[in-house]
């Protein structure tokens, strides 16, 4: 066996980054996973349609419902246009609407063990919706694709129910998950520039204020 020493110096264009960007509806989410490059969108919730009429234009895949066992070959279509290399970025919008429709589509998630009585996912069920996920993201990391995930925000109460703080709006199960395994976690919200008087849109990666969930393992996004 020979053992490849590398430096991280060379490392530092490489691509295959994953990230996770939160807030509310309408404060520039998808206009700013827009800007990416390269980009390809999976949209979950028609959140890409406004953006032609304000002359952005970019690649959609409608993806509200994730492949079941009666259309699993569209996975497979999907990886064969990611493997032409034509897009260098891939946009998950939203991982939240997402997560939803897997939960929610008894063709995914069809046995006993994954599900409780009321409908719900039990936490194999979860286990394997991870499972799902992960394998998804990976196809487009394992091909040096960004992954550009985006998501609603939910608010954090205390135990009297105040609201302390925001995070992303996945279930428990399955928020640390996603947040162990990307790289950048910021918060996007929708400010007023006091000089120039127009909307523009900022990133916070530091999990503090209203801000409870934030990262920026990579130093590209300053806080």
């Amino acid at each position: 066996m020979t053992i490849k020493i590398e430096n991280t110096k060379d490392k530092i264009n490489e691509v295959g980054h994953t990230c996770l960007f939160y807030g509310q509806s309408g404060n520039g989410k998808t206009t700013f996973a827009s800007t990416a490059k390269d980009v390809l969108f999976l949209d979950t919730e028609n959140s890409t349609k406004g953006l032609g009429s304000r002359n952005i234009y970019v690649d959609v895949i409608d993806f509200k419902r994730f492949p079941n066992k009666d259309n699993m070959h569209e996975l497979k279509e999907i990886e064969d246009i990611v493997k032409q290399k034509k897009y260098k970025t891939i946009v998950i919008d939203t991982i939240d609407m997402l997560v939803d429709s897997m939960t929610n589509d008894k063709q995914l998630f069809f046995k006993d063990s994954e599900r409780q009585s009321d409908g719900s996912l039990t936490q194999k069920g979860y286990g394997a919706l991870s499972r799902k996920l992960k394998n998804f993201i990976r196809s487009f990391v394992d091909c040096d694709i960004d992954v550009i995930l985006l998501c609603h925000e939910k608010e954090v109460k205390d135990i009297n129910g105040v609201n302390i703080g925001i995070k992303p709006a996945l279930p428990a199960s399955l928020n640390n998950f996603i947040f162990s395994r990307v790289e950048t976690v910021g918060l996007i919200k929708s400010i007023i520039n006091p000089k120039t008087k127009q909307q523009e849109v900022c990133v916070s990666v530091e999990p503090t204020g209203d801000a409870t969930s934030g990262k920026d393992r990579m130093g590209n996004i300053a806080a």
